[in-house]
């Protein structure tokens, strides 16, 4: 907890989950909000855009798929 905030333990839930994806339809729905929770008030998110952190590796390896050119400027 910081100034009444309280944050995500991410440790924590990187044990039963390997990402969070926040939707944009999530993101405008919280933008800028506090919820009650237990030990005070979830501290306001911020994500700008749809994205997903990850909290823990879970692939078993990399590989590219597509690189995309750059557009020619008009």
């Amino acid at each position: 907890m910081h100034n009444g905030s309280v944050f995500s333990d991410w440790r924590r839930v990187a044990q039963d989950y390997a990402g969070v994806h926040m939707t944009l339809r999530a993101i405008v729905a919280t933008q800028g909000f506090r919820f009650p929770v237990e030990g005070g008030l979830a501290a306001a998110p911020y994500w700008d855009l749809e994205s997903v952190l990850w909290l823990r590796w879970c692939f078993s390896g990399l590989r590219l798929v597509e690189i995309t050119p750059p557009r020619d400027p008009e």
